[in-house]
């Protein structure tokens, strides 16, 4: 698929005036998708699709033009210069727009992941194996994922990984279930095994009396997948240079007020090391490493493009967004084998939704227990709880509440499939965290 979406940049790049600036943007998979329910398949197919983005700059104005690629060179060759035509026939009525900004660097990267994966058939002979003698349901996605930049001053960059993603859950009725997941571009048998032990072992204590707690503060661990969804949402608005100088960031009492968090906690955008695409859609390229936290103290944020414009900034090669796409947090010391005894007494959790801020500038998150969540008394898992709400503040999980980050972590590859596969992903430790504060 390089090949032909530099075919059809070369083609654009014809079509363009003297003083035009073409970006070219390329996004697409080659997926299969398997549907299980009870421990069998309901639904499989593959898809296959790409999109294609062409921008004009012209001046300082700015158009953009996205399409659905039919792979026949000679119907998309049409397509592109349809676009491009359109595309010129309307950038002059287009005010000039204050903050563009566009690589002019010619940087040029190809990174081409090896295909690994287990085909399709034999990882579903795996996985339902496994699951034998239990309600199963999940979805198993894998297969190529590609992105493509390239423009008309010469820099072309390629981008494409073979990863799988398999998010399932073990039900014993209703809404008791143990959920779990498994992600990589290798598949470990070993490995996807140890998950599907434990949360067998987990389903067989949701079949027990599951306990009501009141509201209040408890000990607790958060499985790296619930670590996972609190930074998710932590991340929509903490690292961005817009929001740090708008003063909108979730993360204000550290940039002004120096706030800080725990000295063992370190998070970095860490491209270098995780599953992400290495440059954005203006051609800037990301760093392999960026630290956004260090030893617990707030270091640089993320800059995107315009950003970098308005702010007088250089860019270092963030997303419009401004979030972190490979975020990853280091781990600590703690060994999964202690984790219970340690926590001794306390609310085991491994998975939480509903997420949301209850006051951005004090990082307060609240949200909900989901799926495992269990009562720990004596180092033993006596009982799972009912759902929970909890309303609790990133300074104290991150920060003076914090206990201990495991030393192993788990990589959490996205599992979002709109418009397409995505490629963003968190390395995340557990972490027992004091007086984690529930409200209902």
């Amino acid at each position: 698929m390089r090949d032909y979406f530099y075919k059809l940049a070369d083609h654009a790049f014809q079509l363009a005036d003297a003083d035009d600036i073409l970006l070219l943007n390329i996004r697409g998979e080659l997926s299969d998708f398997v549907r299980m329910n009870n421990a069998r398949i309901r639904q499989g197919g593959k898809v296959e699709q790409s999109y294609l983005e062409i921008t004009l700059i012209n001046g300082r104005k700015r158009i953009s033009h996205s399409f659905s690629l039919l792979q026949s060179l000679d119907i998309d060759k049409t397509q592109v210069a349809s676009a491009v035509e359109n595309l010129h026939a309307k950038v002059s009525l287009l005010p000039e727009d204050a903050y563009l900004s566009y690589s002019r660097h010619i940087h040029s990267t190809e990174d081409i992941g090896k295909n690994e994966l287990p085909d399709t058939q034999a990882a579903m002979d795996r996985i339902l194996h496994s699951a034998e003698g239990n309600d199963l349901v999940g979805i198993y996605a894998a297969g190529l994922i590609y992105r493509g930049f390239a423009n008309n001053l010469g820099q072309k960059n390629w981008y494409e990984s073979h990863s799988f993603n398999f998010d399932f859950s073990l039900y014993h009725h209703q809404d008791k279930a143990v959920k779990s997941g498994y992600t990589g571009f290798t598949w470990d048998q070993n490995l996807f095994q140890g998950k599907m032990d434990q949360a067998r072992a987990q389903l067989e204590i949701m079949k027990r009396d599951p306990l009501t707690i009141s509201p209040g503060a408890y000990r607790v661990y958060l499985a790296p997948k619930a670590m996972g969804d609190l930074v998710d949402v932590l991340n929509r608005r903490a690292f961005g240079a817009r929001d740090r100088h708008n003063k909108t960031s979730s993360l204000n009492r550290m940039i002004y007020e120096g706030k800080r968090l725990n000295p063992g906690v370190t998070i970095l955008e860490n491209t270098g090391g995780g599953s992400a695409c290495r440059f954005q859609s203006d051609g800037f390229i990301k760093p392999d490493e960026i630290t956004l936290v260090q030893d617990g103290t707030i270091k640089d944020p993320l800059v995107g493009s315009r950003s970098a414009v308005e702010l007088n900034m250089e860019c270092n090669g963030a997303s419009a967004e401004e979030t972190a796409d490979s975020l990853e947090i280091l781990p600590g010391k703690l060994r999964t084998k202690d984790i219970i005894p340690t926590l001794d007494t306390g609310l085991y959790l491994n998975n939480l939704h509903y997420i949301n801020f209850s006051d951005v500038n004090s990082a307060r998150l609240t949200g909900l227990t989901r799926f495992a969540a269990f009562h720990i008394k004596n180092g033993e898992i006596e009982a799972p709880i009912n759902v929970m709400r909890f309303d609790e503040t990133m300074y104290n999980v991150l920060g003076e509440n914090l206990e201990a980050l495991t030393a192993e972590q788990e990589l959490l590859v996205s599992s979002n499939t709109q418009l397409c596969r995505h490629t963003e992903c968190q390395n995340i430790p557990g972490a027992i965290v004091n007086d984690f504060r529930f409200t209902l």
